[in-house]
């Protein structure tokens, strides 16, 4: 089989263009749950390299949908960004499940006629699953997570301006379809470098650019940078599975960490880049270990979606912003540092008054997620 598919394959994905990249997508989504995790675990013969740097050009031609930039305004567009990201969600989970039996080859569409005399290998046969201790000594996946993070941070950008709520929905939506795919890779490599430099490198080199420029007018591509950055790491940080362990003693301060650092450049930051960067940088705040959550709370607090002065983007800032308090404000009842008047001030933040154009479909899971938050602070709140 490996004989007849590489040359297939090196015609096929290597000779596929940014015009003809959605041909190419059902082929790579078969390659994922198949042949290319094998190979890239030393279970196949096949060029994978080739194959990852052709799904990580899925997914700039996806999101750039053919044009010079995403604008969220076309359904195909969207879509196809979508299926670029589960294609790498694909790879990750069946390096971690294994194959289910299916066909190693590709479906006729994706790949054209297949040989009429081939030998189909049988079920039991085509099932493939590599063991716990074969992915942790896989030197090749760290290295495709940094080429598929390195992509990510770059094409998932917020290109648009920053008060378009119709294109940055569209973005939001592609966002999610990163995060479930990140998700995805921090059960393989969660625990490496690779996952800690992905998270960390990015908030260094953007930090030293914001307080080396502080006092001069920054241009607009500085700002959307940082948006990106601090969403990109809050996204990496909260997929950690160390993040999530019970008891779990950073070495090191957490990414979150940037979020004080950074606070003030932020606050100076044009007003039409303000919510989404304060909203931002709230959700890399809520990863923070609990014994950070009384300052990130306080910073998280000072700055609600309402003071930012761009009430169009509420919709979009709204709820991020009070699932962030609830998930400070549980780590605050875990310490035992529960504060009333943190509850109060919560209490009144869900039950302002908002004008006619600052309601939106998400108000009311915005408003119970803060008054979530308030039990916590308050410490009647329990799991």
């Amino acid at each position: 089989l490996a004989t007849l598919l590489g040359p297939l394959l090196e015609f096929t994905v290597g000779a596929a263009s940014s015009s003809d990249f959605q041909a190419v997508l059902p082929l790579l989504s078969d390659l994922a749950a198949g042949v290319w995790p094998r190979a890239v675990l030393g279970n196949f013969a096949l060029d994978w390299q080739s194959v990852a740097v052709q799904a990580a050009a899925a997914i700039k031609t996806a999101v750039e949908g053919g044009d010079d930039n995403y604008d969220g305004t076309e359904d195909a567009d969207a879509a196809d960004a979508e299926a670029a990201l589960a294609i790498w969600q694909t790879f990750a989970k069946t390096v971690k499940e294994g194959t289910r039996g299916a066909a190693d080859w590709p479906d006729e569409e994706s790949a054209g006629p297949r040989p009429e005399k081939r030998t189909r290998l049988s079920a039991d046969e085509e099932i493939w699953r590599a063991s716990p201790e074969e992915i942790a000594q896989c030197e090749a996946l760290p290295q495709l997570f940094g080429l598929f993070a390195r992509e990510l941070l770059q094409v998932l950008r917020i290109q648009t301006a920053p008060d378009d709520a119709e294109g940055l929905l569209g973005l939001s939506d592609v966002r999610m379809a990163a995060l479930e795919a990140l998700t995805a890779w921090a059960e393989l490599v969660g625990d490496s470098s690779a996952w800690q430099e992905a998270t960390w490198a990015p908030l260094h080199q953007i930090g030293t650019h914001l307080t080396s420029s502080v006092g001069t007018e920054m241009p607009e591509e500085v700002w959307r940078e940082a948006e990106a950055v601090l969403w990109f790491s809050a996204t990496l940080a909260a997929s950690w599975p160390g993040a999530k362990a019970a008891g779990a003693e950073a070495t090191t301060p957490p990414p979150a960490a940037a979020v004080l650092e950074l606070g003030g450049i932020l606050d100076s930051a044009p007003e039409s880049w303000r919510a989404l960067l304060w909203s931002a940088a709230g959700s890399l705040a809520a990863t923070a270990p609990a014994e950070y959550s009384a300052g990130m709370l306080e910073w998280v607090l000072a700055r609600p979606p309402m003071a930012a002065g761009s009430p169009e983007l509420l919709q979009l800032v709204e709820l991020p912003y009070a699932e962030a308090l609830a998930t400070l404000c549980r780590n605050l009842q875990k310490t035992g540092a529960c504060d009333t008047a943190v509850g109060e001030r919560l209490a009144a933040m869900a039950f302002e008054e908002r004008p006619v154009h600052g309601l939106h479909e998400n108000s009311v899971k915005a408003q119970r997620s803060m008054l979530q938050a308030m039990r916590h602070a308050m410490g009647s709140e329990t799991g």
